[in-house]
């Protein structure tokens, strides 16, 4: 995916570009996303935690509108956010703060996973990409209670 067109929206600043740049997506043979996170992820805020997984989901869409196959996320694999608060049963992750709940509960993350055909995958990878947009601008501006 091109550098520029993913950091576009959200002004970049050259530790961003590294940050990046240290996160490689790709799918293999079995339709499954794989995703390599150099560097010492847990050193990240969630500001930036948050943006590796909008990157993470338009590259999801981006990959099953191209193909016109469905593939899976691997959950927690492949999620930024995962990398740090998975191991704490979500205790301060800002998606948990946010909903409430732990392991993604409360967002569209289910309803991708239930989804049966690419229509619905696409739809609530769509979904689930609003709502890390919508938490971006959140913790950017602070909490909401």
């Amino acid at each position: 995916m091109d550098l520029d067109k993913m950091l576009e929206p959200y002004e970049p600043s050259e530790y961003q570009r590294d940050l990046f740049a240290s996160v490689k997506f790709q799918v293999d043979v079995n339709d499954r996303l794989l995703a390599k996170f150099s560097g010492d992820v847990k050193s990240v805020d969630d500001r930036n935690l948050i943006i590796m997984s909008i990157w993470k989901w338009e590259f999801v869409l981006k990959y099953m509108r191209e193909s016109r196959c469905v593939i899976s996320d691997e959950g927690m694999h492949t999620c930024a956010l995962c990398q740090v608060y998975y191991g704490r049963m979500c205790k301060g992750c800002p998606i948990a703060h946010h909903t409430g709940d732990q392991y993604c509960g409360g967002t569209p993350y289910d309803d991708f996973v239930a989804a049966k055909t690419l229509g619905e995958h696409i739809v609530h990878a769509e979904d689930e990409l609003e709502f890390l947009k919508d938490l971006l601008s959140e913790v950017s501006c602070g909490f909401k209670d």
